[in-house]
């Protein structure tokens, strides 16, 4: 590999988040990241594993039901160069998850979900795919 004497990192980040009640919101995240090195040495070399664009969104519920909630989340993810050749590029990505949590009394919730749920196919770095639909239980006590 050859020798990088330095990179240049820019970019852009914009958030949202807003109550649309007391006990409902929602969130918006987009980020840009433009990246390139110095190429003074003479080798061009990408840079690798992140990707230019990601927006990630959520929105949370408060059913009329006491103490019921759900979360869903939704995450994009443009290609991103996986080799420092520009040979190997995985593709976009975006997954979509779901979770509902349960306040059984104060400072104790139950909650479930699933992780994409929509059981897409897709990896970040060519080789290596990312886990299929996932299920998940676990319980949150604070002090």
């Amino acid at each position: 590999m050859p020798y990088i004497p330095s990179e240049i990192f820019s970019g852009n980040r914009g958030h949202s988040a807003r109550s649309i009640s007391k006990v409902n919101g929602r969130g918006l995240n987009y980020t840009y990241l433009n990246r390139c090195n110095d190429r003074s040495s003479g080798a061009y070399v990408r840079l690798t594993d992140v990707p230019a664009h990601k927006v990630f969104a959520n929105m949370k519920y408060r059913t009329p039901l006491t103490g019921l909630s759900v979360l869903g989340t939704f995450e994009y993810t443009s290609s991103r160069t996986t080799t420092s050749d520009g040979v190997n590029e995985s593709g976009p990505a975006a997954v979509a998850n779901g979770k509902v949590m349960y306040e059984a009394m104060k400072n104790f919730i139950l909650e479930g979900g699933v992780n994409n749920l929509f059981n897409r196919s897709y990896q970040y770095q060519n080789g290596y795919p990312q886990a299929g639909r996932t299920f998940f239980a676990g319980v949150r006590c604070s002090f």
